[in-house]
Formats: structure tokens, sequence, C-alpha cells
């Protein structure tokens, strides 16, 4: 069994080429670090979107997979923890404890300083890991604690309150769902900009803005994604 001490997986993804994963959970927590591209995570039901420089903590047993995303590569870093991982900070740990018992997920939009300090963190904590040096451990930890620490203060400033980018953040995450319930159907710009009470052609600009997709090609990937499943099970 892992110790709450331990780090229960880092890896580092380059190009991935994956565009939907299972669902699945699992006992610890999950820090995602996007270092490129564009990816569109379903969360707990709920859809969300990671582009380079976004982390991503999702709380212990909660259910998730990645789903389409505009481009077809990303690039990121994982690391899977125990919140017992960073009890030695006492007001990180209970910061971090308060954040789980209450969201399923969070996401940190960082700025550019702290973007390239954050990339550089995952490096050298990712190096330290593959190397298996006498003090990985320490730069381990010690890492870990500065990003989260970081992606708690983003979390707290913008996470609060609701601003203009997460509202249609949360429109865009609804219009999405409703794709993935009905993309087998007839459906239409209008029949979204309804559903998501905001003009077609708005929608139509912030859905690309977001997913890097239009909605159409969207609905695309979908349909011959299902119809490559299909393929699949019909030749097993």
């Amino acid at each position: 069994p892992m110790l709450d001490t331990d780090i229960t997986l880092f890896q580092y993804a380059e190009d991935i080429n994956c565009i939907k994963t299972d669902g699945h959970t699992h006992d610890w927590i999950e820090l995602f670090y996007q270092v490129s591209g564009e990816k569109v995570h379903c969360i707990d039901g709920t859809f969300c979107f990671t582009r380079k420089g976004d982390m991503l903590l999702i709380a212990p047993r909660t259910a998730h997979r990645t789903t389409f995303a505009g481009k077809r590569t990303y690039s990121r870093y994982c690391i899977g923890f125990y919140a017992g991982y960073v009890k030695e900070i006492p007001e990180l740990y209970e910061a971090l404890c308060a954040v789980i018992s209450k969201n399923k997920f969070i996401i940190a939009h960082f700025d550019d300083a702290d973007r390239t300090l954050v990339t550089s963190l995952f490096a050298a904590m990712y190096a330290g890991y593959r190397a298996q040096e006498p003090d990985s451990k320490t730069t381990l930890r010690m890492g870990t604690a500065l990003c989260l620490l970081r992606m708690l203060r983003s979390y707290s400033t913008v996470g609060l309150q609701e601003k203009a980018p997460e509202r249609i953040s949360r429109v865009i995450s609804n219009v999405c769902a409703y794709i993935h319930e009905h993309f087998r159907e007839d459906i239409t710009l209008e029949i979204l900009a309804q559903h998501a009470n905001i003009s077609p052609s708005y929608l139509s600009h912030k859905f690309c803005e977001f997913t890097a997709c239009t909605i159409p090609g969207y609905v695309g990937r979908l349909r011959i994604e299902e119809a490559r499943i299909e393929l699949v099970s019909t030749d097993k």
C-alpha cells in the first residue's frame, strides 16, 4: 500500500494523440499541468477545458475522463498524491483539505510569471524523479508544495467570484455536454444557441475560441469516434 508520504505516480506525456479515455477514479489527488495544446475533460459529469499553462486538480474518488480536444496533441505532467503528502506544511494541508472537501476539481489559470516558474519546477521535479537522485524526494515535496501554493492562491482570487471568463467557460461546458448527449441527432448552431440562451454568432465564436474547434468539427469527431468504436467491437 502507498503511504501518505509517497508520490503515487509522476508522469510526463508529450504530443499525446489520444482524444478519448474511459472514465476512472483514484483514491489519491491528481494534479495535472498542461505544457502545450488543449484538453477537454469530463469530471463528475462536468466538461472543462485546459490550455497551455493551466493546472487542474481533481479530488480523490472523482470520476473523470479525457474527451475530445480541438487540437489532437498535447503535453502534460501528472502527479498523484495523498493530502498527507504536504502535511508537514500545516497551512497548505488545511487549505488543500478544505478545497477537496468542497470541490470535485479546480483549475488555475496562471499569468506569464507563474507559468514560467511552474513549468521549470515540473521539469526539475520530473528529472529528479526519473534519475532517482538522493534528494529527489525532498525536491518533489517542495516542488509540489510550491505548485499547490500558487494554484490555491490563483484559485482563491478567481475561483470565489463568477467573472466573465468563468461564466462563458461554464456556458461552453454545458454546450459540450448537450452535444455529447445529442450528437446522434440533427444538431444545428441555432439549437445549441437556444439551449445556451446566447446568440448563434457569439456561441460559434466562443466555442471555437475555447476548444480550438468548430461546432460541426466537434460533432463530426464524436460521430467518427463512435463509428470507430463500433467497428472495433464488431471485429472482436
